[in-house]
C-alpha cells in the first residue's frame, strides 16, 4: 500500500530559466503516534522568526502556517512523539530536488536523474519508500571491507575515496555520464588521468564508466582519425579538447586502448569491442606514426604526457612502458577478433620495443629507467635526460593490474623501484622526477616554465609506484608510501574529502593546479587489486588470485570487488612439514570459471590439489607456468564451475625442497 507523507514543497513547478531553479521537497512518512506539523516563514522578518522560535520552543511542534511574504525562503518540518526511558526511536526524512536544466556554454544537457520523476516529492517519496534497502546497500559494501583483515586505516580510505563519485559526476539527460577531472576547473573526461581514477566507477558503476569511455571514443579529431581527444569540454560534454599546447599527448590515446581492454576484460561485454574496436585500432596505429626511427616506441616533443609542464624528447620511460603494455592488450583482443593479420604485426612489434625500451633507457650506474632518450634525434635540446622518473613503469603497474604478465626484466624492475624509493620516496611524499643526485628535474631553456616534478601526485603514485612495489616483493614499503601519503592528506591536513592533485613535499601541502577535490582519488583502489593479486577475466573465465602480503602475514580475509559481483576471499598459507595453501571464494552473484591461477613458492615441484564447489567435489587438473617473476599454478576444472556461495582450493605440496615462508 502507499505509504503516506507529510512535509512541504517548495520552489518553482514548470518554466525553469536556470540550473539553480528547480522544485524541492522535505518529507517524512507519517507514522500512527507521531504527529507531523510544519511552518514556513520569511527569515528576514524578524516577527515572524520569534514566531517560529517560539512555537517550536513552547511545544515542540510547529503552527502548520505558512507566511503570505513573497520574500519567504524558510520552512521547517517537525516529527513530534513521546519517548519512555531506555528507548529509541528513528525518524527519517528525505529532502529531494528536482532540476531539470543542466545549461553549459550556452547548451542544456538536462539533469538524467529527472527522468524518471515528474517533480521532486515523487523524489522524495521514493526515497522514503526504499530507505532501508538504501541504507543497507551502502552499509553493505563499507562492511566488507571495515570487517576485513586489511589495515583499518586502508580500508577507512578505500570507502572515503570514492567521494568524487558524489562531487565531480554528471548524468545527463541523454543518460551520457561523465566526470570532472575537478569542480574548480571541470574538465570533462580526461582519458589520460582517468587511467588511474576511473576503476572507481568501473567497480560500482560499471554502465556509466562503459558510457564515459564510449563519449571518449565518439569524439573524433577530423585530421587525425586515431588520436583521442583528451577530455569532451569543460563542464560539458560536447566540445571536446587535445588540453592546452600544441604539442600531441600520445599517453592519452594509449590510456584509451588500455581501459577499452580492461573494461572488456573485466565486465566481458562484447559491446565493449563491437563497438570500440575501430577507435582502438585507429589509435595503436595514431602512436605508431610517432615511431619515426622504427624501434617500436613512439618519439615525443616537447610537453607530451598527463604532466604537462615536463617535457620530454626521443624515447620517454612513461609513455613508453604504457605503449608496451598496449602492444600486448591490443594483440590479445585483435586476436580474439580474429584478425590474425593484425595481432600478429603488434606481437611482432613487441619484443622489438622491449628491446629499445632497454637498451636507450636503463642507466646501469642508476639502476633505473631514465626520463628520455633522444640519443641522435634531430630538434633535441638534449640527448639524454638521466632524471629517475617515479612513473617510468606505469606500463608493468598495468600489466599486473590486467594481468598481462611481466614485461620487463624483474631484476631490472627491482632496482628501478629501489632507486625510486632512494631518490624519490621522500619524507612527505613521492617526488615526480629527480636527478641522481638529488636535485630536481629542469625543463630546457626553450621551455619557459618549470617543471614542477618536485612535487608529487599522491593519487597516481598509489598505482604506478605504490602498487608496483606491492606487486614486485616489497608489499611493506608499498602500503608505507600509501599510509603516509594518508596520514599527510587525511589526517594533518584534514583534505579526507577534498584532496589534491598535487601536494608540495618541502611544505607538506597542497599544491598547484586541481587543488579542489581531484577525482585521482580513486586510484586507491588499485592498491587493493595488487595486495590481493586479484583479477577476473570475464570472456576467459579465468581468476587470478596471487595475494601479495605484508612480511610475516600469511592470512588474508577480505572483499572481493567486480564490476558484475562482489565477493569474498579467504587465504592461508602454511610451510609446516611441506607447504599448503587454502583458499575459500564466495560471490554474491555467480561466476563462471573455466580456470583459477594461484602463486606457489619457487621451490614447489607439485602439489595435490582438493576442490570444491557448491555442486560438490571438482575434478580438476594443473600445470605450473611462470610469469616472469612469480611461479604460477593454473587450475583448470573437467568441466567449468559455477562459483557462488562456496568454492573450496586446498593445495598441499607433494614434492620439493622444504619451502620457509618470509
Amino acid at each position: 500500500s502507499q505509504r503516506l507523507i507529510a512535509g512541504l514543497e517548495f520552489g518553482f513547478r514548470d518554466e525553469f530559466r536556470t540550473n539553480a531553479e528547480g522544485n524541492y521537497a522535505l518529507l517524512v512518512g507519517q507514522q500512527r503516534d507521531v504527529q507531523v506539523s510544519m511552518m514556513g516563514w520569511n527569515e528576514r522578518d524578524p516577527r515572524e522568526l520569534e514566531v517560529f522560535w517560539n512555537q517550536f520552543h513552547d511545544s515542540g511542534r510547529l503552527g502548520n502556517k505558512l507566511s503570505r511574504s513573497d520574500s519567504s525562503h524558510s520552512g521547517a518540518l517537525c516529527a513530534s512523539f513521546d519517548l519512555g526511558p531506555q528507548e529509541s526511536r528513528t525518524i527519517v526524512y528525505a529532502l529531494a530536488w528536482y532540476c531539470p536544466r543542466y545549461v553549459t556554454n550556452g547548451f542544456d544537457l538536462g539533469n538524467g536523474y529527472t527522468n524518471p520523476f515528474r517533480n521532486a516529492i515523487e523524489v522524495a517519496s521514493q526515497g522514503l519508500m526504499y530507505q532501508q534497502y538504501y541504507f543497507k546497500a551502502v552499509e553493505d559494501w563499507q562492511r566488507r571491507i571495515m570487517t576485513s583483515t586489511l589495515p583499518q586505516w586502508f580500508s577507512k580510505m578505500l570507502i572515503n575515496n570514492n567521494y568524487v563519485l558524489s562531487t565531480n559526476t554528471f548524468f545527463s539527460k541523454g543518460n551520457d555520464f561523465a566526470m570532472f577531472e575537478t569542480p574548480a576547473d571541470p574538465r570533462t573526461s580526461t582519458v589520460d588521468r582517468r587511467l588511474y581514477s576511473s576503476i572507481g566507477p568501473l567497480l560500482f558503476f560499471p554502465n556509466f564508466e562503459e558510457g564515459e569511455l564510449t563519449c571518449n571514443a565518439r569524439a573524433r579529431d577530423e585530421t587525425h582519425p586515431g588520436r583521442i581527444f583528451r577530455n569532451i569540454g569543460v563542464g560539458c560534454m560536447h566540445e571536446p579538447s587535445h588540453g592546452d599546447g600544441p604539442d600531441p599527448k600520445l599517453d592519452t590515446s594509449i590510456a584509451f586502448v588500455l581501459m577499452a581492454y580492461r573494461n572488456f576484460m573485466m565486465t566481458g561485454k562484447r559491446f565493449i569491442l563491437d563497438h570500440l574496436i575501430g577507435r582502438v585500432r585507429d589509435a595503436m596505429a595514431y602512436v605508431l606514426e610517432h615511431d619515426t626511427d622504427g624501434d617500436g616506441l613512439p618519439e615525443q616533443f616537447g610537453c607530451t604526457t598527463m604532466r604537462e609542464t615536463w617535457a620530454v624528447y626521443g624515447v620517454n620511460s612513461y609513455t613508453s612502458s604504457l605503449w608496451i603494455a598496449a602492444l600486448r592488450a591490443y594483440a590479445r583482443l585483435a586476436r580474439r577478433l580474429g584478425d590474425k593479420a593484425e595481432a600478429l604485426k603488434y606481437e611482432e612489434l613487441l619484443p622489438r620495443a622491449l628491446e629499445s625500451f632497454d637498451r636507450k633507457l636503463w642507466n646501469e650506474e642508476g639502476g633505473y629507467y631514465r626520463l628520455y632518450s633522444a640519443v641522435g634525434l634531430e630538434g633535441a635540446e638534449k640527448e639524454l635526460d638521466e632524471a629517475c622518473d617515479a612513473a617510468q613503469l606505469a606500463g608493468q603497474w598495468y600489466a599486473d593490474f590486467l594481468c598481462l604478465g611481466q614485461l620487463f626484466p624483474p631484476e631490472k624492475v627491482k632496482k628501478a623501484l629501489g632507486a625510486i624509493c632512494k631518490l624519490n620516496d621522500q619524507r612527505n611524499g613521492v617526488a615526480l622526477g629527480v636527478m641522481p643526485d638529488g636535485t630536481a628535474c629542469e625543463n630546457p631553456p626553450s621551455v619557459p616554465f618549470a617543471t614542477g616534478a618536485e612535487n608529487a601526485w599522491p593519487a597516481f603514485d598509489t598505482g604506478h609506484y605504490a602498487s608496483l612495489m606491492i606487486a614486485h616483493g616489497y608489499p611493506d614499503r608499498g602500503l608505507f608510501s600509501i599510509q603516509k601519503n594518508c596520514k599527510n592528506i587525511h589526517s594533518r591536513r584534514g583534505r579526507v574529502f577534498n584532496q589534491p592533485m598535487m601536494w608540495n613535499l618541502e611544505n607538506n601541502n597542497a599544491c598547484g593546479w586541481g587543488q579542489d577535490r581531484h577525482m585521482g582519488s580513486m586510484s586507491a583502489w588499485h592498491a587493493l587489486f595488487a595486495l590481493e593479486g586479484f583479477q577476473l577475466s570475464v570472456p576467459d573465465g579465468a581468476l587470478w588470485l596471487r595475494p601479495h602480503l605484508p612480511i610475516g602475514v600469511f592470512m588474508l580475509s577480505a572483499p572481493l570487488f567486480t564490476p558484475i559481483s562482489f565477493g569474498w576471499v579467504k587465504f592461508r598459507e602454511e610451510d609446516e612439514r611441506s607447504y599448503r595453501q587454502y583458499v575459500h571464494l564466495t560471490f554474491d552473484s555467480p561466476i563462471y570459471l573455466k580456470t583459477i591461477v594461484l602463486r606457489v613458492p619457487s621451490g614447489v615441484e607439485d602439489v595435490n590439489i582438493v576442490c570444491e564447489s557448491g555442486d560438490g567435489m571438482e575434478e580438476v587438473e594443473h600445470i605450473f607456468g611462470f610469469d616472469g617473476s612469480e611461479r604460477l599454478i593454473e587450475i583448470m576444472p573437467k568441466k567449468p564451475i559455477l562459483a557462488g556461495n562456496l568454492l573450496k582450493i586446498a593445495l598441499a605440496q607433494t614434492r620439493g625442497p622444504a619451502v620457509r615462508l618470509p
